[in-house]
C-alpha cells in the first residue's frame, strides 16, 4: 500500500466536486483498466476572524508615565481552526494580561472554530527618553497563513510640556568695547500642557547663577559673596523664568556686555519642569575700532570721456595741416588713464576719416623737428654755394 496526499487550492470561496480515477495495466494485455474511482468534494472557505476593536488609542501626558494597556478580542467565526501570527513594533508589546511586564512583539496562536481569545496590547511611553511630545502610529498585523491579512491600527499620543524656540543660537557678533547689545528670540508653548521654565548658564560643565560673571584674578573664591561689585557681567537673559499656557508666546531678550577685548562662548539652558532641557549657544566679542586708510589721496587727473576725445581728434585731423600726414609724439596723455587708452582713442579717430595716414609711433616730435632743421640748413648751404658759382661765372 502507499499513502497519497491530495492538495487543492482556489483563489475564491467555492465548493469543488471532482472524481479521482485510478487506472493501471494488469496482466500481459498491455491495456489500461480502471482500478478504482473516488468522488472528491472540497469546500474552500475564507478564514473569518473578528477583531475588536479595529483601532487602539493610547493617550498619556506628564512625567513618570506608567505603562498603558488596551484589550484586544480575537474571535474565530469560521468553521475551521485558524493558525495565526501576530506582530507589531515597539514601543507596543503583546501581553496575556493587563499589568504584565512584557517585551514580546510577536505571538503565535491556534484558534479553534467558533472560539475566541483575549490579548492585551501594552504601550510604553517611556520608550523615548527625550521627554518630547510625539504621536506614534503603528499597526498590529495578523498573518493567517493565507493571502488575507488583518490589521489593527495602533495610535498613541505622548504629551510633555514642551517649548519651541525661534532660534537655537544667539550670535552678538563683534561690538565696540564697553558697549551693550541685545538680541531677541521667541519661545512658544507648542504642547498641550502648561509650561514652567527657568534659565541657567553653563560654562563647561558648571552651572552659573542668574547672569554670568567673570571674576578678577585677584579675588579669592572664598570671598565670592562680597565681590559682585568687582565682577564683570557678560551675558544676561530677561525674563529668567516664566509660565506659558498652551499656544502662548513670549519674547526673551539676551544681552551681551562687551567688556574690553573680550571674546566668549556660552551655553544657556532652558529647563522645563517635568519636561526636557533645551540648550542655546551664545557667542559675543568686543574690540576697539582700528583702521588705516592707504593711500590718503587719489589723483584721477583731468579725464575726458573717450567718445569726446575721439570726436575732437577726428575733427582735428580734418584740418589743413593734417592733410599731408600725421605724427603721434608718444602716447602719454593727461586726458586718458593709460597709454593703451590713448592709442585706442587715436585709432578710433583715424577710423572715422576717409583718408589713410601713416602713424610713426617709434619716432618722436623732437627728432622730426631736428630733421626738418637739418634739411633746411642743407638746402640753404646748397643755395649759397650755387649762388656763389653763378657770381664767379658772371665775373669771369
Amino acid at each position: 500500500s502507499v499513502d497519497m496526499v491530495l492538495a487543492g487550492s482556489s483563489d475564491s470561496t467555492r465548493v469543488v466536486r471532482e472524481r479521482l480515477v485510478c487506472r493501471g495495466i494488469i496482466g500481459q494485455q498491455g491495456t489500461l483498466e480502471k482500478i478504482m474511482s473516488v468522488d472528491v468534494v472540497c469546500h474552500f472557505v475564507a478564514p473569518l476572524l473578528s477583531i475588536s476593536p479595529k483601532q487602539l488609542n493610547f493617550r498619556v501626558k506628564g512625567q513618570n508615565l506608567p505603562l498603558v494597556y488596551k484589550k484586544l478580542v480575537l474571535n474565530n467565526v469560521s468553521s475551521l481552526s485558524l493558525s495565526m501570527e501576530l506582530t507589531l513594533a515597539e514601543p507596543f508589546y503583546l501581553c496575556e494580561a493587563s499589568g504584565e511586564q512584557s517585551s514580546t512583539t510577536t505571538k503565535s496562536l491556534l484558534l479553534g472554530d467558533k472560539s475566541q481569545v483575549e490579548l492585551w496590547v501594552c504601550f510604553n511611553p517611556d520608550f523615548y527618553q527625550d521627554q518630547m511630545s510625539r504621536i506614534v502610529d503603528e499597526v498590529l498585523e495578523n498573518h493567517l497563513g493565507h493571502p488575507q491579512e488583518d490589521v489593527v491600527a495602533l495610535h498613541a499620543e505622548v504629551h510633555y510640556p514642551n517649548l519651541h524656540f525661534s532660534s537655537t543660537e544667539v550670535d552678538f557678533g563683534c561690538v565696540v568695547n564697553c558697549t551693550e547689545t541685545c538680541r531677541e528670540i521667541t519661545i512658544t508653548n507648542c504642547s498641550q500642557l502648561p509650561v514652567s521654565y527657568r534659565w541657567a548658564f553653563m560654562d563647561g560643565h558648571k552651572q552659573r547663577p542668574h547672569g554670568f560673571y567673570v571674576l578678577s584674578e585677584s579675588i579669592q573664591t572664598t570671598h565670592l559673596i562680597y565681590c559682585f561689585s568687582s565682577c564683570k557681567q557678560i551675558f544676561d537673559i530677561l525674563p529668567m523664568y516664566g509660565d506659558l499656557q498652551p499656544g502662548e508666546r513670549q519674547q526673551v531678550t539676551f544681552s551681551f556686555y562687551g567688556h574690553e577685548n573680550i571674546s566668549k562662548d556660552m551655553v544657556a539652558q532652558c529647563r522645563v519642569d517635568d519636561g526636557p532641557t533645551y540648550e542655546l549657544k551664545l557667542r559675543g566679542e568686543a574690540s576697539e575700532i582700528s583702521y588705516r586708510l592707504q593711500p590718503t589721496r587719489l589723483d584721477f587727473g583731468l579725464l575726458f570721456p573717450e567718445q569726446l576725445l575721439v570726436d575732437l581728434l577726428a575733427e582735428r585731423f580734418q584740418l589743413g595741416d593734417c592733410h599731408h600726414g600725421l605724427i603721434v609724439d608718444g602716447l602719454d596723455s593727461t586726458f586718458t588713464p593709460s597709454a593703451a587708452n590713448t592709442l585706442q582713442v587715436v585709432l578710433k579717430a583715424l577710423n572715422n576719416r576717409k583718408h589713410i595716414y601713416v602713424v610713426h609711433l617709434a619716432d618722436s616730435y623732437q627728432a622730426l623737428k631736428a630733421r626738418e632743421r637739418a634739411q633746411k640748413e642743407a638746402g640753404a648751404r646748397s643755395s649759397w654755394e650755387k649762388r656763389g658759382l653763378d657770381t664767379l661765372s658772371f665775373c669771369l
